[in-house]
C-alpha cells in the first residue's frame, strides 16, 4: 500500500490502481498521519485537524470512527499505538516523504547524479499537497514547505541542465518555473546567464530587464549575481557556471590551461588518498592556475566542498590563521585560531592554500591541525617551498615542454599571440621564431604569456632579439639566480623599461593594495585621475591582471610581479605616504558602505565589504601601529557588518583595538562604537560578564545618544541572555526614544526588537505585539536585515500562539536574511522555525533543520546561540524518544555555569526532565 499526498489524497494498492478516501474528514487524518512522516500523532492534535477550535462532544468517538474506516480500506498501514495513531508505512511508501528525500538528494549531489534524482522527484509531483484539505490548520505549514520545495527542486534542475551544458532545456525548465514564481531571482539569473552562453544576448538582455521589472514592482532590487548575468550578456560572452556552489565560490580562469593534462591526472589521483599536498615551483611557473584546475575537477565530481583561499593578500603572519578561518566562514570561539581550525578536520572538504611561500610557518601550523583533526579534509598548497608537515607529498611543477610536435610552450605561445593579435597570421614558417622565444624563456608560463603581449607593439623577431639582448646581460651580471629565477625577472624588468614614467611609477604604487581594485579606487590613493588608462596599458603588458567577472573591471597583481613592484615603491621613497592614502580611503569606502548596510541597498553593501576585506585588513594592521584615530574609525565602521554576519576575524580586530583605549582612557563617540562591538564578540563566545563591562564602558565613553545606541543595544542583549528581561526591555525603550529622537530607523527597529522580544520571552505578549504594530515604521525605506528581524520578532511573539502565522513571519525573516548574507538574523530564525516544527509535529523535517543550524553556529562561533539551539532540540528528542540522548543533553544545556533559561524554554527543558 502506497499513499500519495501530492495532490489529492489518496492510496495505491499493490495493484497500482488508486483507492479513494470516501470522506473529507477520512482524508485529513491520513494527511496529518502522512505529514508526520512515521511519528505517533496524538488523538488531541488530530481532534484540533478536523474540528480546530471548537470539537463536538463526540469528537474522541468520531475519531476513532474515522480510523476503524481508514483501517479496513488501509489495513495495518494504519498503526494504532498507546499515545495515539501513526502511519506504518516505509518512506519510499509516501509520496511526500519520498520526494523530500530525493530533492534533498539531488540538491546536494553534483554533476551527472543530480539530474535524475531531480527528475525522479518532481515526477512524483501531482499538484497542492494535500489537495482539498490542504487548507487544515496543522498541514497549511507542510503543504506551503512542500510547495517551496517543489519551487527549488524546480530552479536546482534548470541550473543542474544549465551546468551540464543542456542549455535550450535549461532555457526552457526556468521560464516555466518563472511563469509561476515571477519572483525567483536565482531563476531569472539561470535564465539570462543560459540565453547568454546560447549566444542569445539580446534575449538575455531582455530578461533581464523582465526581473528587474518583476523585482522592482515587489520592493526589490537585482542581486550582484543577477547583475553579472547581465554584465556577461551584455559582453556577449558565455557564462560561467561553477562547478562548486557552496561556500564562496572558486575564482573563474580567465584563460585556457595548457600542457597540463598529466599534471591534473595525477594530482587528481593523488589527492584522493594524500591529506596534505603542495605544488612547488618558482614564480611564474603556474602553481596557481593548475591548482584551481585540480580545485574545479574536484568540485565538479565528488561531493567534496572545496574552499579557495589567496594567502598572497595577507601579509601579516600573525593574521594568517584568521584570514582562513574568514575564508572557510568558519568563526574563532573562545580559543586559539589554530585549535578552532582543527574543527574541520572531518568535513569532506578541500581547502586550497594559494601562496604560502612568505607565510610558510603559519600556513604549514594551519594545515597540520586541518589535518589531525579529523580523518576527512585535505589541503592543497602552492608555494615556492614545501610546508614541512608530516604525510604531506610534493608534486613540483615543472615549466612547459619545450620539444615534441605539439610542445605545450610553443601552444601557450600562439593561442596567446592570437588572443592579442587575431589578424596575425602565424603558420609553420613562424615554428623556429616561436620555439626561440619559447627556448629563451624556459617554458615558464608567466613570462610566456608576458612575451606575448608585447606582439601588440612589436614584430616576433625584434621580440626574440630583446630577449636574447636582456637575458644575456641578465645572465651575466647575476650568476647567483636560479635560471628560472632570472628568467623572469629578466622579462619583469624587460617589460618595465619598455614603459613611460607614468606607467612605471603606478606600476611601483600598486604593489600598496593588498588584492585587486577598482580603478576609482587606484585614482584615489595614488592620486591619478586617468589610472584607468594607465591600469590598461599595463594589463596589456601583462604587468596587471584585469578581472572582468563583476559589474567593473578590478586590477590586481600577481604575487611575483608585486615583490618586484614592492622594490620599486621602497627605493622611490613613497611608499609610508601611500600607506597612509591607501588607510585613509578604505576607511572612508568601509563607514560609506556602513551607511548602505542600514538601507535598501543592504545588499550592495555587503558585497561591498566582501570585496574590501584584503583592503581593509590591511589597513587595519597598518592603522593599529602608525594611526590608533584611523584604526578606531575602521572597527567602528565595521561593527554591525561583523556583528550581522558574525565575520569573527572582523569582530577580533575591535579586540585589538578596545584594550589600548581603555588603558588610554580614550571616550568618545567612535570609542563607544568599539567598545559595543568589542563587547558584542564576547556575547558571541558566551562571555557574558566581559561584554557587560565592555558595554558599559562604552555607555559611558558615547558623547551624544545616537553613538549610546551601540553599546545600549549590546547590553540589552546580555541582558536578555541573563534573564534580567525587566532590565533588557527597559535597555530597548531607551533605544525606541533614540531612534524617535535621531529619526534614525535603524535604531528605532532595533529598539522595537529590543522591547517586543523580551516582553514576549517574560509571557506579556498583547504588551509585545502592541509594541511591534505600533512603532510606524515605513518598510520600504528600511534594510532587508531591519525587516527581516522584524518578522523574526513577529514570529517569536506568537510562537505556540499561531503556529502557522509564526512559521509564515520566520519564513520571511529568513528569506530576507538570505538575500543579503545576513547569518545572525537568518541563524536565530532557523533556530526558532525548526523548534516548531519539532513541536508541530514535523519531526523528520525539524531533525534535518537543527542539523543544519548546528552546523551554521558552529562555524560562525557562535557559542551562545548554539546553547538555544541545543536547549530546543531537547524537546524533539524527546518527541522521538530518545531517553539517554535528552538526559545526557539536558545536563549539559542546564549546566550552571551557562547562561540561564526562563520562560517558555526554561518550562520546556522542565517537562522534559520529568519525562526522562
Amino acid at each position: 500500500m502506497r499513499i500519495r499526498v501530492l495532490g489529492q489524497v489518496a492510496a495505491v494498492d499493490g495493484a497500482g490502481e488508486i483507492v479513494r478516501i470516501g470522506s473529507r474528514s477520512q482524508r485529513i487524518v491520513l494527511a496529518t498521519l502522512a505529514a508526520a512522516g512515521g511519528d505517533t500523532v496524538g488523538a488531541d492534535r488530530l481532534i484540533d485537524a478536523l474540528w480546530g477550535d471548537d470539537p463536538p462532544r463526540t469528537a474522541e468517538h468520531s475519531l476513532r470512527t474515522y480510523v476503524s474506516r481508514l483501517r479496513r480500506t488501509l489495513g495495518d498501514a494504519i498503526a494504532i499505538r498507546p499515545a495515539g495513531y501513526a502511519l506504518a508505512l516505509d518512506t519510499n511508501d509516501v509520496d511526500a516523504l519520498r520526494f523530500e528525500k530525493l530533492v534533498r538528494d539531488g540538491t546536494a549531489a553534483t554533476g551527472d547524479r543530480a539530474l535524475p534524482l531531480l527528475d525522479e522527484a518532481l515526477e512524483l509531483w501531482g499538484g497542492a499537497p494535500f489537495g482539498d484539505v490542504a487548507d487544515t490548520g496543522p498541514l497549511l505549514g507542510a503543504a506551503v514547505r512542500l510547495g517551496e520545495l517543489h519551487s527549488a527542486a524546480r530552479e536546482r534542475r534548470a541550473a543542474v541542465l544549465l551546468a551540464a551544458g543542456h542549455v535550450a532545456e535549461a532555457v526552457a525548465a526556468a521560464e516555466q518555473l518563472l511563469a509561476d514564481e515571477p519572483l525567483r531571482e536565482g531563476t531569472w539569473a539561470v535564465l539570462v546567464e543560459a540565453l547568454a552562453r546560447a549566444g542569445r544576448a539580446a534575449e538575455a538582455l531582455r530578461a533581464y530587464q523582465r526581473a528587474a521589472s518583476a523585482l522592482t514592482g515587489a520592493g526589490l532590487e537585482p542581486s550582484p549575481r543577477l547583475r553579472q548575468a547581465e554584465a556577461l550578456a551584455l559582453e556577449g560572452a558565455p557564462a560561467e557556471v561553477e562547478a562548486s556552489d557552496r561556500g564562496r565560490p572558486l575564482p573563474t580562469p580567465a584563460t585556457s590551461l595548457v600542457g597540463r593534462d598529466r599534471d591534473l591526472d595525477g594530482l587528481e589521483h593523488l589527492l584522493g588518498s594524500a591529506r596534505v599536498v603542495t605544488l612547488t615551483g618558482p614564480g611564474g611557473v603556474g602553481k596557481t592556475r593548475l591548482a584551481l584546475e585540480v580545485a574545479r575537477r574536484i568540485a565538479s565530481s565528488s561531493d567534496t566542498e572545496v574552499r579557495w583561499v589567496e594567502l598572497a593578500k595577507v601579509d601579516d603572519p600573525a593574521s594568517v590563521a584568521s584570514a582562513i578561518a574568514d575564508a572557510l566562514a568558519l568563526a574563532i570561539e573562545n580559543e586559539a585560531p589554530l585549535d578552532a581550525l582543527g574543527r574541520i578536520g572531518g568535513l569532506e572538504l578541500l581547502v586550497v592554500l594559494d601562496n604560502c611561500e612568505h607565510v610558510v610557518d603559519e600556513a604549514a601550523a594551519v594545515t597540520e591541525v586541518i589535518v589531525t583533526g579529523g580523518d576527512h579534509a585535505r589541503v592543497l598548497a602552492t608555494s615556492r617551498e614545501r610546508l614541512g608537515v608530516d604525510g604531506e607529498y610534493t608534486w613540483a611543477v615543472a615549466p612547459l615542454e619545450l620539444t615534441g610536435p605539439d610542445a605545450p610552450a610553443h601552444r601557450l605561445l600562439t593561442e596567446r599571440i592570437r588572443a592579442i593579435r587575431p589578424t596575425l597570421a602565424l603558420d609553420e614558417s613562424d615554428r623556429p621564431i616561436l620555439d626561440r622565444i619559447a627556448r629563451r624563456l624556459d617554458g615558464l608560463p608567466l613570462a610566456i604569456e608576458m612575451a606575448a603581449a608585447r606582439v601588440a607593439t612589436l614584430p616576433l623577431d625584434e621580440i626574440a632579439d630583446r630577449l636574447d639582448d636582456q637575458l644575456d646581460l641578465l645572465h651575466g651580471s647575476r650568476r647567483n639566480r636560479v635560471p628560472r629565477h632570472r628568467t623572469l625577472t629578466a622579462v619583469v624588468e624587460w617589460s618595465e623599461a619598455l614603459l613611460d614614467d607614468e606607467e612605471r611609477a603606478l606600476f611601483a604604487d600598486l604593489s600598496v593594495f593588498a588584492g585587486p581594485v577598482a580603478a576609482d579606487d587606484v585614482s584615489a590613493v595614488t592620486g591619478r585621475p586617468a589610472a584607468l588608462d594607465t591600469l590598461c596599458r599595463l594589463a596589456d603588458r601583462s604587468l596587471v591582471v584585469s578581472d572582468i567577472d563583476g559589474t567593473r573591471a578590478r586590477f590586481g597583481m600577481l604575487e611575483t610581479i608585486r615583490d618586484h613592484a614592492r622594490t620599486r615603491l621602497a627605493a622611490s621613497g613613497r611608499a609610508r605616504g601611500l600607506a597612509s592614502r591607501h588607510a585613509e580611503h578604505f576607511v572612508a569606502a568601509a563607514e560609506a558602505a556602513d551607511h548602505d548596510l542600514r538601507t535598501p541597498h543592504e545588499r550592495d553593501a555587503a558585497h561591498r565589504f566582501d570585496e574590501l576585506l584584503p583592503e581593509l585588513r590591511a589597513a587595519h594592521r597598518w592603522a593599529r601601529t602608525d594611526d590608533l584615530d584611523l584604526a578606531v574609525r575602521l572597527s567602528a565602521a565595521l561593527h554591525l557588518f561583523a556583528q550581522s554576519r558574525l565575520r569573527d576575524e572582523i569582530g577580533q580586530w575591535a579586540t585589538f583595538v578596545a584594550p589600548e583605549l581603555l588603558a588610554a582612557g580614550i571616550e568618545g563617540d567612535l570609542a563607544a562604537i568599539v567598545l559595543a562591538s568589542a563587547a558584542q564578540r564576547c556575547v558571541s563566545i558566551g562571555d557574558l560578564a566581559s561584554a557587560s563591562a565592555l558595554a558599559e564602558r562604552g555607555i559611558a565613553a558615547a558623547r551624544n545618544s545616537a553613538a549610546r545606541a551601540y553599546p545600549l543595544e549590546q547590553l540589552g542583549d546580555i541582558r536578555t541572555f541573563e534573564g534580567r528581561l525587566d532590565d533588557a526591555a527597559a535597555a530597548g525603550r531607551e533605544l525606541v526614544a533614540i531612534g524617535n529622537e535621531s529619526a534614525d530607523p535603524h535604531v528605532l527597529v532595533t529598539g522595537v526588537i529590543g522591547v517586543s522580544l523580551p516582553e514576549a520571552y517574560a509571557g506579556r505578549h498583547g504588551e509585545a505585539e502592541r509594541v511591534l504594530s505600533s512603532c510606524g515604521l515605513d518598510h520600504r525605506a528600511l534594510s532587508p536585515s531591519d525587516r527581516a528581524w522584524l518578522s523574526y520578532a513577529e514570529g517569536e511573539i506568537v510562537l505556540d500562539r499561531d503556529p502557522q502565522r509564526a512559521l509564515a513571519a520566520l519564513g520571511r525573516a529568513i528569506e530576507l536574511a538570505d538575500s543579503v548574507g545576513n547569518r545572525y538574523v537568518g541563524g536565530v530564525a532557523r533556530v526558532s522555525d525548526c523548534s516548531l516544527r519539532a513541536r508541530a509535529g514535523d519531526v523528520a523535517g525539524a531533525l534535518d533543520a537543527f542539523g543544519s543550524v548546528i552546523r551554521h553556529w558552529r562555524r560562525c562561533g557562535a557559542t551562545i546561540h548554539q546553547l538555544t539551539t541545543l536547549r530546543n532540540l531537547v524537546v524533539l528528542l524527546q518527541r522521538v524518544g530518545a531517553a539517554h540522548e535528552v538526559a545526557e543533553l539536558l545536563g549539559a544545556v542546564r549546566s550552571l555555569e551557562l547562561r540561564p533559561t526562563y520562560g517558555d524554554e526554561a518550562a520546556r527543558l522542565d517537562a522534559s526532565e520529568a519525562w526522562v
